[in-house]
């Protein structure tokens, strides 16, 4: 029970790791490069407090497992990196002929 308790954690903050990170790119998208650079950086160290956070609570929290809390902030970046590096290969593709057309 407490290792799934550590995986809810751990990917709530995946989640929100990555909530954050389309936001900072979406508004950055429109800004000059400069700005979009310095905005992007003040971005990574939100993101990594919230990762520290959520870490921190973990390690307080006796009910949860800390082991599950790192596999669920890892597992959602490693299925958008393995589902990107699927595309890349051309592999999972869901087009049919008709669509193609």
């Amino acid at each position: 029970f407490d290792v799934m308790l550590g995986i809810l954690l751990g990917g709530a903050g995946s989640v929100g790791y990555f909530l954050l990170l389309y936001r900072r790119v979406d508004r950055s998208v429109d800004m000059p490069v400069g700005y979009a650079v310095a905005y992007m950086r003040r971005g990574t160290l939100q993101r990594l407090l919230l990762v520290a956070c959520v870490v921190i609570i973990a390690v307080r929290l006796p009910m949860v497992n800390i082991f599950g809390v790192m596999f669920g902030l890892l597992a959602l970046q490693a299925v958008i990196y393995l589902r990107a590096f699927g595309a890349f290969l051309g592999l999972g593709s869901r087009r049919t002929n008709e669509e193609e057309r």
